[in-house]
C-alpha cells in the first residue's frame, strides 16, 4: 500500500485489491460506465460475480491494483493480465487497462499507474505489453505514446456504441 499525491493536492491510496473491495469495486465498474465509453463498461451490465472477483485475486498472472479515496471509495483500477501463461510461444506477453473516474484524470496518475504495471511486467520477464484504445481517447493515447507505446494498428470499427460505429488502435510497448 502507497500514499499518491495528486497534480490538485489531494492524496489517494494505490493497493492490491482484496476480496473486502468487491462491493466497492463494483460501483467503481458502475461509475466508470456512466462517465465515459472508453472502456468496455457499460449502463446495466451485469456484475461479475464475487467468486470470480475472489478468484482473479489469487491469479499470479494477473496484476490489479486499486486506487482509492480518503473515503475508501475506488477511483481507479490498473489490471495487467498475461493471457495465455500456458502458451510456449504467447507466455511473455501481456495486455493491460488503465480506468480512472474523470475527476482523477490529469492528475499524474495515470502516468504513475503505467510505471508500476510496467515494473510488474518486467518482473515476470514480460517481452511485451499491450493494449486497445479507442481512436477518440485522446488523452489516453497521449500518455501511452508518452510512455514509450507505439501504435501497431487500427481495428476499424470495433465498437458500437451510441449509434455510432468507434475504431480503437492496437498499442504495445517491447519491454527487452
Amino acid at each position: 500500500m502507497e500514499k499518491f499525491r495528486l497534480k490538485n493536492g489531494q492524496e489517494v491510496t494505490i493497493r492490491f485489491a482484496e476480496a473486502k473491495d468487491y462491493e466497492a469495486y463494483c460501483v467503481f465498474y458502475e461509475k466508470l460506465a456512466e462517465e465515459t465509453v472508453f472502456t468496455n463498461q457499460y449502463v446495466g451490465r451485469p456484475r461479475r460475480s464475487k467468486e470470480a472477483f475472489e478468484a482473479q485475486l489469487h491469479d499470479e498472472n494477473i496484476y490489479r491494483l486499486i486506487v482509492t479515496d480518503k473515503d475508501e471509495q475506488i477511483v481507479g483500477v490498473c489490471t495487467v493480465v498475461v493471457e495465455r501463461p500456458e502458451h510456449p510461444w504467447l507466455n511473455k506477453s501481456c495486455d493491460f487497462g488503465i480506468m480512472l473516474l474523470k475527476a482523477y484524470t490529469g492528475q499524474g496518475l495515470g502516468k504513475y499507474l503505467m510505471k508500476k504495471m510496467e515494473d510488474w511486467a518486467r518482473s515476470q520477464k514480460m517481452h511485451r505489453i499491450g493494449a486497445q484504445v479507442r481512436t477518440k481517447n485522446i488523452a489516453a493515447m497521449a500518455l501511452y505514446l508518452k510512455c514509450g507505446f507505439e501504435v501497431e494498428g487500427i481495428a476499424r470499427d470495433a465498437a458500437y456504441i451510441n449509434g455510432e460505429w468507434h475504431n480503437q488502435y492496437y498499442i504495445s510497448k517491447i519491454l527487452d
